[in-house]
């Protein structure tokens, strides 16, 4: 007899990216439904791993091109770090990166309807703030650098700042609307959800087990109806 298929819900709660949040864990268990909606390829990636570190190191990618250039004896104040050569260098990829971090959320608000997402602008100085350090530092120096190693950087530091004023000029606040549900309980049997329930139960056990939820979670769920579970967010 061939093992039974592990389900995804089985290999996320097995997963480093598995969270004791009650809302997610519930929008996991929902998906196991056939009758669910499945989220399309692109939230499937940016809810992956790979989706995660992509969206980190795209965020973080300013402060490390600043931290490279500052990290140089010959052009920043560290003791030990970068020849100022690979330092610009680095620099200029981290900021390469940012360039397509902020192009990305120009498109996004732009498809959105210009909409203005909480912390917009907190990101958009994440990537001008380092830029202009690194300017800065930079235009210090006697040494001649190279353009084309700092043009990422200006770039960076130029759409930072026409980001930061579209979102003051020419957007509007988002308008706060809950997710769709990924499915509607009540079109389900009393067997579906009977199954589904399991699921959401053997799901938080093992995530009680690997000490990813509190346990105090799993006794309270077992008196939250199906579709629910998020009601125990503000608990954890």
């Amino acid at each position: 007899m061939a093992p039974e298929e592990e389900r995804p819900i089985e290999r996320w709660a097995r997963s480093r990216m598995a969270v004791g949040i009650p809302s997610e864990i519930e929008r996991r268990v929902l998906l196991e439904s056939p009758r669910a909606m499945q989220p399309d390829s692109r939230e499937r990636f940016w809810r992956s791993g790979l989706g995660v570190l992509v969206r980190m190191v795209l965020i973080v990618s300013a402060t490390f091109g600043a931290a490279a250039v500052l990290s140089s004896p010959e052009l920043g104040f560290m003791r030990r770090g970068f020849d100022p050569e690979v330092a610009i260098r680095v620099s200029a990829v981290c900021f390469a990166l940012s360039v397509v971090f902020v192009l990305a959320l120009l498109a996004e608000w732009w498809q959105t309807g210009r909409e203005r997402p909480r912390g917009a602008f907190g990101v958009a100085l994440i990537v001008l703030l380092p830029a202009a350090v690194t300017l800065l530092v930079v235009h210090r120096q006697t040494a001649v650098v190279p353009w084309a190693w700092m043009a990422p950087a200006w770039l960076a530091a130029i759409l930072s700042v026409v980001l930061l004023l579209v979102l003051v000029v020419a957007s509007h606040p988002v308008v706060e609307a809950a997710d769709a549900p990924v499915l509607d309980v009540a079109t389900l049997t009393p067997g579906e959800i009977e199954e589904l329930l399991a699921i959401r139960e053997q799901t938080l056990r093992f995530l009680a087990d690997r000490e990813r939820l509190a346990p105090g979670v799993v006794e309270q769920a077992r008196h939250v109806p199906l579709g629910q579970l998020d009601t125990l967010d503000a608990r954890q």
